[in-house]
């Protein structure tokens, strides 16, 4: 980042007219001015700032005023990561509030200047302030595109007491990344930068999912143009920044193996978005890859990377106990509220059912040929299935393909752990489970091939697989589709290696379903994709009682039930 912003709020306008001749564009030094708490309230809403003076009275008309605390509160409040100074000719008449302002608890403020040496004060601060930060710049390509990415992400930020949104800047994107790269560490502003500082970094953007940050990766270069390693980095919300490094702390940090996580290696957050860097442990492939670029691509490589990522015990997979109501789990998980997403779930396929070539007929979509989808109904989250106990470890808690990263060298890394706790054990491929049936490829023709989709759903959920037989057993020259054959990995990982109830994998899974179908970015196609996958798995739950009875009784023709 080459630039440095300042902003001087005060209705002394020989102050303010110092405080712009101090400003020197051709350096990256910027300096706005506002003389009243309205004015301050647009520049703080449009613009981010890396220091901010503000007089405590802004009306000399009408005592007392205290319109620049006001000021400094928003600061804190919307634009955190800009440094907070107080501009005061008279502290002992507004001492109370000085002294709110500096309580350890809930401090304000970073520091006062005296108004009476404002000129020389001033000056000498944002000269040496915008020295040290300025001394190793970190050049961010493509910023533009980046900012592009964020803004169709509908970030928000906060709300001025005006109402003015607080907007995020390009300048704010350039400050998170920079910082994580090393702009702001510490040093000898006398030392100019050296050969070895970060210089720049190059990023190119990888297949995203749906929430609201992006992912990019490349190799950050020094002074001397030599590459570093291969970096990932996670931009987005401030918020959901600080809770994937408090989560990262407590389940990866100590807990993980080298071969199996990704290293932090810098982070920073701005205002509205913070940046996370991480690498691959222990190595630095020159390509990597999203396991969703690998669903989109029908590689089957994706099958090695789930078995890799999935198939043994790993670090998390430990004992501890039982757990009850998955229902619960993902609404304090997850905000899900089932019911409500049940009812838009109903209320989308009344809307969009002739646009895929059905008709609605109560709780069910009709397809020509007699074909049903059967919509997920209140009934289906009965007691029984989602309030009963379930077995939990340590989950990633997000693990869309977006989340996996896979190396040319076949290394496999994990980000974004902003939901990662214990948790049902079965969540994360789950999560993989709906990256497969959100994959363009299955949901675009979504209308012409519901009905047959489904009976393939049908047979994964039918088959034993805990008996390790082929699960297809249709024509020997109709292959399954790619998305079928990558979910009967998941499937046999589930129900195999895991050794959970198919009960508790299905309700996971069907949880799982509509958290996603709420997501308003997703496509309606995709959306209705999701339905055919619920479909599948309320039949499955409908069946298991009846599967586990019939066997019980010793039925001529019951069939052995797969673990239920």
């Amino acid at each position: 980042m080459r630039t440095f912003r300042a902003l001087v709020v005060d209705d002394d306008t020989d102050l303010l007219d110092i405080a712009l001749e101090s400003a020197a564009p051709e350096r990256g030094i910027h300096v706005s001015v506002g003389r009243n708490l309205d004015e301050a309230d647009a520049l703080i809403a449009d613009h981010y700032f890396n220091v901010a003076f503000v007089d405590i009275e802004l009306d000399r008309t009408a005592r007392p005023n205290v319109d620049g605390l006001t000021i400094l509160r928003l600061l804190a409040d919307v634009r955190p990561s800009c440094r907070r100074l107080l501009l005061t000719g008279r502290p002992n008449e507004y001492r109370t509030g000085i002294f709110d302002m500096l309580d350890p608890a809930n401090r304000v403020i970073d520091g006062a200047v005296d108004k009476e040496n404002f000129d020389h004060l001033f000056v000498d601060y944002v000269e040496v302030a915008a020295l040290e930060w300025l001394r190793a710049p970190v050049d961010v390509g493509p910023l533009e595109l980046l900012y592009e990415q964020l803004q169709g992400r509908r970030l928000r930020g906060g709300t001025t007491p005006r109402g003015r949104p607080v907007a995020t800047t390009v300048e704010e994107l350039d400050y998170v990344v920079s910082s994580a790269f090393g702009q702001d560490i510490e040093r000898d502003a006398n030392e100019g930068r050296a050969v070895d500082d970060i210089a720049a970094i190059d990023l190119e953007l990888l297949e995203g999912g749906k929430s609201r940050s992006i992912v990019a990766y490349g190799r950050p270069r020094t002074g001397a143009q030599d590459d570093g390693i291969q970096c990932v980095v996670k931009i987005g919300p401030r918020h959901d920044t600080l809770e994937e490094l408090r989560r990262y702390d407590r389940y990866v940090r100590f807990r993980l193996s080298l071969h199996r996580r990704v290293e932090l290696l810098g982070h920073a957050v701005g205002d509205t978005l913070g940046a996370i860097c991480y690498s691959f442990a222990g190595s630095s492939p020159r390509d990597i890859v999203a396991l969703q670029s690998l669903f989109n691509a029908q590689d089957e490589r994706a099958h090695a990377t789930i078995r890799q990522l999935l198939g043994d015990e790993g670090d998390w997979r430990g004992g501890g106990p039982r757990a009850r109501d998955l229902a619960g789990f993902f609404r304090r998980a997850y905000r899900l509220d089932a019911l409500k997403v049940i009812a838009e779930a109903d209320a989308f396929s009344t809307r969009r059912a002739a646009s895929f070539g059905a008709t609605k007929s109560g709780s069910a979509l009709v397809f020509p040929g007699g074909g049903r989808v059967e919509l997920p109904v209140d009934a289906d989250l009965v007691a029984g299935n989602v309030r009963g106990f379930y077995d939990q470890s340590v989950v990633h808690g997000d693990l869309n393909a977006s989340n996996v990263i896979v190396s040319s060298t076949n290394e496999i890394v994990l980000i974004d752990f902003r939901h990662t706790e214990r948790g049902p054990v079965t969540l994360d491929l789950a999560g993989l489970e709906a990256s497969l049936r959100l994959t363009p490829t299955v949901w675009a023709d979504v209308g012409e091939h519901a009905i047959r989709d489904l009976a393939i759903e049908r047979k994964l959920w039918a088959h034993d697989f805990s008996a390790g037989d082929d699960w297809w057993d249709g024509r020997p020259d109709a292959d399954p589709p790619y998305w079928a054959r990558v979910s009967a990995t998941l499937m046999g990982i589930a129900i195999r290696t895991m050794g959970v109830s198919r009960r508790q994998h299905a309700v996971t899974c069907l949880l799982y379903a509509l958290r996603v179908f709420r997501v308003t970015q997703l496509d309606p196609a995709a959306r209705m994709r999701l339905l055919v996958w619920t479909a599948a798995i309320k039949e499955t739950l409908a069946r298991l009682p009846k599967e586990r009875r019939a066997a019980a009784a010793g039925e001529p023709g019951a069939t052995r039930p797969a673990p239920t």
